[in-house]
């Protein structure tokens, strides 16, 4: 894998789109429906590979606590990857940035890549997040993967995991959700850039609601 690292820059980040409307506000006529656009399989598989492969960038620093840096992967054209990381400059500052700071330039320096450089087909970012289960009494650690696709939209995967006897990372596994980070320069992102976080995660059900599996290397 490639890698290349990310140095300081402007802090900006890329928000989650918000469309809020009123709950009793109803609306002066109907609007039109709004057209569906179906990812094709191919390129769900390919994001999806894209996370498991990136997760184990997270995996060694996992085996020492439930936090890492963020970062980021890309896939080129050719099926390369490519590591998005912080480096720190030199002199290193007195104190690093917090890791949100770090994930929102990650985010827009993935956002100008893509924008410049066509062969890149596939981007992910990578964060460190927890959730309670649904009683409050449990904390899960995850890993929060955004990803995104040329021929595709943004999804969302919150991938949750244990330790075994050795301690390292066994992951579950989740279902993908609409996401809002958009890794791809296209007219919702640029009308959506902002300096907002992305949302927290939601509550997980149970640390091993789902089976419990080691990401394919």
């Amino acid at each position: 894998m490639k890698q290349f690292w990310l140095g300081v820059i402007a802090g900006v980040a890329l928000s989650a789109p918000a469309a809020v409307m009123a709950a009793d506000a109803a609306p002066a006529a109907a609007a039109p429906a709004e057209e569906v656009k179906l990812v094709p399989p191919a390129v769900v598989e390919a994001m999806g590979k894209l996370v498991e492969q990136g997760v184990q960038v997270a995996s060694p620093s996992l085996q020492k606590g439930d936090d890492f840096e963020p970062y980021a992967v890309l896939q080129l054209k050719d099926g390369s990857l490519q590591y998005v990381g912080y480096q720190k400059p030199n002199p290193p500052p007195e104190n690093s940035p917090p890791a949100m700071e770090i994930f929102k330039r990650i985010t827009l320096t993935v956002l100008d890549a893509t924008r410049k450089n066509p062969d890149i087909v596939a981007a992910a970012t990578f964060a460190a997040t927890s959730s309670t289960t649904s009683d409050g009494k449990t904390m899960v650690p995850m890993i929060r993967a955004e990803v995104d696709h040329r021929d595709g939209t943004p999804l969302l995967v919150l991938i949750p995991f244990q330790r075994d006897k050795d301690g390292k990372p066994v992951f579950g596994t989740t279902p993908s959700m609409p996401g809002t980070n958009f890794l791809f320069f296209r007219e919702q992102a640029a009308a959506t850039a902002a300096t907002s976080a992305p949302a927290p995660a939601a509550p997980a059900a149970a640390p091993a609601a789902a089976p419990a599996k080691k990401a394919k290397k």
